[in-house]
């Protein structure tokens, strides 16, 4: 990670989003706006719950939703979101936090998890194919050539580990900054 602080002024972060389905016991299935992020996500980014906490590197199985998400599977009592638990993409989680109204980053999520968590998706029966953006502040006189080599290298934190093989990053400059797409080889 020695190069990130060469390179960067803060750590790194990265997302990906897609639709997926939202599913609680009792409860009526819900299309959601899923985000898989990074372990920095949150932290490069500054952000704070309204309600519980943030997922740190352990919480694994934890997840954050925003605001809205949680006024509408909730009727409006917030904090009885906290500790439920549901079933997205195949896989366990429970809400540890509610995002702020104001917090909003490129696509307006409704539930925010760990990327390493995540299982693979296969709609088509082809492989997982997943677009990650990373965020990240380049430091003084750091070419973006160098930034989008350390970009490229930064997605393995983003995809599970029993999917790394299959990646590939593929970098694109997107302006003054570098998007980066893995997609299955």
């Amino acid at each position: 990670l020695e190069f990130r602080r060469v390179l960067f002024r803060s750590d790194a972060a990265g997302y990906a989003t897609e639709r997926a389905t939202f599913r609680e016991a009792g409860a009526e299935a819900r299309d959601v706006r899923a985000a898989y992020i990074t372990d920095t996500w949150f932290t490069v980014l500054g952000a704070h719950t309204e309600l519980g906490r943030l997922p740190d590197a352990s919480a694994l199985d934890s997840a954050v939703v925003s605001r809205a998400f949680a006024a509408k599977i909730s009727a409006g009592a917030l904090a009885s979101v906290i500790g439920r638990a549901f079933t997205l993409g195949g896989h366990n989680w429970q809400i540890i936090g509610v995002l702020p109204e104001s917090f909003s980053v490129v696509d307006k999520a409704d539930v925010w998890m760990a990327a390493r968590s995540a299982t693979a998706l296969s709609p088509t029966s082809v492989g997982d194919v997943r677009s990650y953006l990373l965020v990240a502040r380049v430091k003084s006189g750091v070419s973006m050539t160098d930034a989008q080599s350390v970009t490229a290298r930064a997605v393995v934190d983003a995809v599970p580990d029993n999917q790394k093989a299959n990646y590939r990053p593929l970098l694109k400059p997107d302006r003054k900054s570098t998007r980066l797409n893995s997609s299955h080889t």
